[in-house]
């Protein structure tokens, strides 16, 4: 139950502050769309690195809105970039970059036991899970100036690190059912992508609320 309420905390803020919310994806939401539509190969990939930044930037403003209780006059389009920025954005690269060799490394042993190959994918899932449903606190970390080992620390209780993996499993059922959706009915490209990006983007709202939460009680 405690999950759930933690979940449907993160979308009732969502929804009340749907305009700052709006303003932040803005910029990233019309690269995406340029992408898509853009033939030239050289300002395709300028979009593309644009697009990736901004994507970043934005994380890094939806953070400090929810952590460091902002107005939400304060809210931009964008961003003059700070050492922060830098230090978030090749953090965020690190961990998708992490992500790929774990999921490289899996299947290599996986294909090592043969027939055993389905069972030992299986069986990495709640590894996975867990590594980086704890390694995502990161991203909430560097917004406020703390390093991994701080966000790592701040789930290093039971009770903690199940109440970050059963809430946010909680908090995307909906929207990957939304992308479900819209793969079945084979929407434009822009969509799908769309839909990925405004995943990952509510999803570090929730690691927000959860990181604010915890480094509360830590205070007290």
């Amino acid at each position: 139950m405690k999950s759930l309420n933690f979940a449907f905390t993160t979308y009732s803020w969502l929804w009340s502050n749907k305009l700052e919310v709006s303003k932040i994806l803005l910029l990233v939401l019309s690269a995406i769309l340029a992408y898509q539509y853009i033939s030239n190969d050289l300002l395709s990939i300028l979009i593309y690195c644009l697009g990736i930044w901004l994507a970043s930037s934005s994380m890094i403003q939806l953070h400090r809105f929810i952590l460091l209780e902002k107005e939400k006059s304060s809210v931009k389009l964008l961003v003059k970039p700070t050492k922060l920025d830098v230090i978030y954005f090749f953090a965020w690269l690190a961990v998708f970059m992490s992500e790929r060799i774990f999921e490289r490394v899996i299947n290599n042993v996986g294909s090592y036991f043969g027939p055993l190959e389905m069972s030992v994918i299986v069986l990495s899932i709640p590894l996975t899970i867990y590594i980086f449903g704890r390694l995502y606190m990161v991203f909430p970390a560097i917004s406020v100036g703390k390093n991994l080992p701080f966000a790592w620390n701040l789930t290093n209780k039971k009770e903690r690190v199940w109440l970050t993996l059963s809430s946010t499993i909680i908090f995307v059922i909906p929207m990957y059912f939304f992308i479900f959706l819209v793969l079945m009915v084979e929407a434009p490209s822009y969509l799908i992508w769309t839909s990925i990006f405004v995943n990952v983007f509510f999803i570090n709202a929730h690691y927000s609320h959860l990181f604010k939460s915890f480094t509360v009680r830590r205070n007290k």
